[in-house]
């Protein structure tokens, strides 16, 4: 399998694993800021976003401790790590799907009060599978990182599709169908509607953004997936550049979903409405240093006409 690979190859694509997780760092920490400091957005929907980013950042976190060695304890943490909030960034984003389905189709208002029943089924369904391939002793090295090793043939495939890969494919097949419904109910929704321009241009864009939801994971997953049959069907033949997307793109989730997820209109507005408080705090700043520098020249000024000296009056 990856071993096959050359050593300049497997350094690239630990390099580029890395570099990948900490641009989707800074984005899923972008967002995590932003729930932080902007109270108006901790609102539920964005509540799911900031959770979503969590998972996100932890995952990254994992992948920037770059190529532990084999049989290591960071080895160990590294590819339990990768498991376990590789599948809960998943799992979230079809928590995320169900809410917006439950809210636009089934007029649910509220969804929210399922929070715990939430958090319960997604951290525990990753508990339990990323558990799993401890009973084969099957975590170790799979080439440039850790995760579930490739010595143990059959085995490895099967705990790569229980563990990860079946999840993530029902996951997106249950997103792709949610967001079609929701995108036809709103589609007719606003074809009976008499909007004006500006509120049908708000629509579209509403409309453009539920597309982008479950491309997410096709963006990411597709090259691995690939990549994933590939190695079954020919385990001695490894393609590099396909190790090389499977690593580059997997690696960009937490960027894509701070995108896709994150980067709204509220978070937008709030930004700008931060934005120019601070610039006009900075103009008052700067207004009141320029009262105080004429003050302070006004006074000089007063004081050396003081200062200066009385003339005798000319005699005739």
């Amino acid at each position: 399998m990856i071993q096959k690979l050359t050593e300049s190859q497997l350094e690239t694509l630990t390099i580029v694993n890395m570099a990948a997780s900490a641009l989707s760092l800074v984005g899923s920490s972008f967002i995590i800021f932003c729930y932080w400091y902007f109270k108006n957005l901790r609102r539920f929907a964005f509540k799911l976003v900031f959770i979503l980013a969590c998972s996100d950042a932890a995952y990254e976190i994992a992948n920037l401790l770059g190529d532990p060695a084999d049989g290591s304890g960071l080895c160990y943490v590294q590819a339990v790590l990768v498991s376990y909030f590789g599948l809960t960034s998943v799992l979230w984003s079809g928590v995320i799907a169900y809410t917006v389905y439950e809210t636009v189709i089934s007029q649910n208002g509220h969804v929210s009060v399922r929070i715990k029943a939430f958090h319960i089924f997604v951290w525990t369904t990753a508990f339990i599978l990323t558990a799993l391939p401890f009973t084969t002793n099957s975590y170790g090295s799979a080439g440039s990182w850790c995760w579930i090793s490739n010595d143990q043939g059959n085995i490895s495939v099967t705990w790569r599709l229980v563990q990860f890969y079946i999840p993530l494919w029902i996951t997106f097949a249950f997103n792709t169908t949610v967001y079609i419904r929701i995108v036809q109910v709103m589609r007719s929704l606003f074809g009976r509607q008499q909007s004006m321009l500006e509120s049908r241009q708000k629509e579209m864009k509403v409309l453009r953004r539920l597309r982008l939801y479950p491309l997410v994971l096709v963006v990411c997953w597709i090259s691995g997936t690939v990549n994933r049959i590939q190695n079954f069907i020919a385990p001695d033949h490894p393609i590099f550049v396909l190790y090389l997307l499977h690593i580059l793109f997997g690696s960009l989730q937490g960027f894509f979903n701070s995108l896709v997820y994150g980067f709204t209109a509220s978070v937008k507005t709030a930004i700008s409405e931060a934005f120019q408080r601070c610039c006009g705090m900075c103009g008052i700043f700067l207004q009141r240093v320029e009262q105080s520098k004429a003050l302070l020249t006004e006074g000089e000024g007063k004081g050396k006409m003081k200062a200066l000296p009385s003339i005798p009056p000319a005699k005739i």
